[in-house]
């Protein structure tokens, strides 16, 4: 029927469909197909135009696959180019490491951003610091944003900077001499310096651990400008600290002199804590020095990274301490011998050798190392439970009312609800039913300082004799004072 309609000459419109072209193709025998003239002729003109057909077909297919593929590739590369400009900077290096296979179109991209004017600074600046790993060019940028960056924007900058550092070292050869030249310079900023030194330490820790005079006169600004600084900005302590990590032992004495430095602010003193309990924690030597002159404030910040208790080198370094003989001739000197050994004592009564503390409670001829101890135990609120425990057990008059002393200089408001019924009651007791006057002293002491006149003036109410009852060493007379009595014959020396 088709080789008919197609005489004489084979038109478009009478040729078989490509569907039936086909089906006579697969399905009708050869010789079939070819039993005549006219049947050979309108299926071979039927082949060239399906095939025609076919052929632009699959042509505007692939041209138009090839489009959207590379219209896709490139929405995707924008994303992932703007994704790098747009996330905080910290996220960067995470952004490039996880490019994959459009790393090297992206960087094409950022290429055209890292100088475009009409892209914000912080677009730029996260395309040049992506840009480094590829291009060294990005170096002298990145340099000057690291010594002007804040927290903790500066971080990232510096680990970027030194994880490509051969990239920075090609652009800039004089760099680490550069940032030493920024260091020790007297008319740069404290800023600019302070962050000169982090980025060097970074790069070059071996450089601050050098023994020359300019090394020694440095150290201690770079330690003063990072409290300072870590004080302007206390929600970045963490990220100053491990800024300076890498020259940490060269920091040591410049931090401890400032940890000591009474002249200094409390908030510095605070701050030299932080950092050196931040780095030290794990040194027990370092960490035992510095709490024996640490401020309570400072011992609070230091014993939140460094714990006294269960661990046996702290208290072997401790008894150390407190088994050492004292043999200064200079008064200044021994007095300052004996206030460590009883600031050895606190520790180890921290560390939960109770025991430790009550030797030195007892009377003796000096009471210097007693009072300091007794100050001490105070001012860090030093177990107030296990003293009054102690306090109640002991059969020694001198370390009981030793006990109520520390315990009295004690915050009451600094004490929980439980504690402070606890301690009150052994003040009181203490105060109404004690023998010895020493005792009856100290309580009357530790009740007025932490309830004031008002009750004890009750309670001595409760008390009053005109002389002393029930094998009392003290009375309370009339006019509400404390009488104490002295069995003699007693010999004393007068100046």
């Amino acid at each position: 029927d088709y080789a008919a309609a197609a005489q004489p000459y084979p038109q478009p419109r009478y040729l078989p469909g490509w569907w039936d072209w086909l089906t006579i193709q697969l399905f009708v025998p050869r010789s079939v197909r070819r039993k005549s003239e006219s049947r050979r002729k309108v299926l071979a003109a039927a082949a060239r135009y399906h095939l025609w057909r076919g052929g632009v077909t699959l042509a505007a297919l692939v041209l138009l696959a090839v489009t959207a593929f590379y219209s896709i590739r490139s929405m995707q590369v924008e994303a992932l180019a703007d994704g790098i400009t747009s996330v905080r900077i910290e996220e960067v290096p995470d952004r490039v490491e996880s490019l994959g296979w459009a790393h090297s179109l992206v960087m094409e991209r950022l290429r055209a951003i890292a100088p475009d004017e009409a892209a914000t600074p912080d677009e730029r600046l996260r395309a040049k610091m992506a840009l480094l790993s590829v291009d060294a060019g990005q170096a002298g940028d990145l340099h000057d944003a690291i010594l002007a960056s804040p927290q903790p924007q500066l971080e990232t900058l510096i680990a970027w900077a030194h994880r490509n550092e051969r990239a920075m070292l090609e652009a800039l050869p004089d760099l680490k001499s550069d940032l030493w030249r920024e260091i020790v310079t007297s008319d740069q900023s404290p800023q600019r310096r302070l962050r000169a030194a982090a980025f060097l330490s970074a790069l070059e820790p071996s450089r601050f651990a050098a023994t020359d005079e300019q090394t020694h006169e440095v150290l201690p600004v770079i330690a003063r400008e990072l409290l300072q600084e870590i004080s302007r900005s206390q929600g970045d302590f963490e990220e100053w600290v491990r800024a300076f990590a890498p020259i940490r032992q060269p920091l040591l004495q410049p931090l401890t002199e400032l940890f000591r430095k009474e002249q200094a602010s409390s908030a510095h003193r605070e701050s030299a804590a932080g950092v050196l309990s931040g780095y030290f924690a794990n040194h027990t030597d370092v960490m035992i020095d510095l709490l024996l002159v640490a401020t309570p404030a400072q011992h609070e910040i230091l014993t939140g990274r460094f714990s006294l208790s269960d661990t046996p080198q702290v208290t072997a370094v401790l008894n150390e301490i407190v088994s050492s003989r004292i043999d200064e001739p200079d008064v200044s000197a021994r007095n300052t011998a004996l206030k460590r050994r009883a600031h050895a004592r606190a520790l180890l009564l921290l560390a939960g050798d109770a025991d430790s503390i009550l030797p030195v409670l007892q009377q003796s001829a000096d009471p210097t190392e007693r009072s300091y101890l007794m100050v001490r135990l105070a001012e860090l609120q030093a177990e107030p439970q296990v003293l009054t425990r102690l306090a109640r057990t002991t059969g020694d008059p001198a370390v009981k009312a030793g006990l109520i002393t520390a315990l009295g200089g004690m915050s009451r408001q600094a004490a929980r609800q439980p504690i402070q019924l606890e301690v009150t009651a052994l003040f009181e007791e203490s105060f109404r039913d004690d023998p010895d006057s020493g005792v009856h002293s100290a309580a009357e002491w530790a009740l007025g300082r932490w309830w004031g006149h008002e009750r004890l003036a009750e309670l001595s109410r409760e008390v009053q004799s005109p002389e002393p009852t029930g094998g009392r060493r003290w009375y309370i007379n009339s006019q509400g004072h404390s009488m104490a009595v002295f069995e003699g014959p007693i010999r004393l020396t007068v100046g």
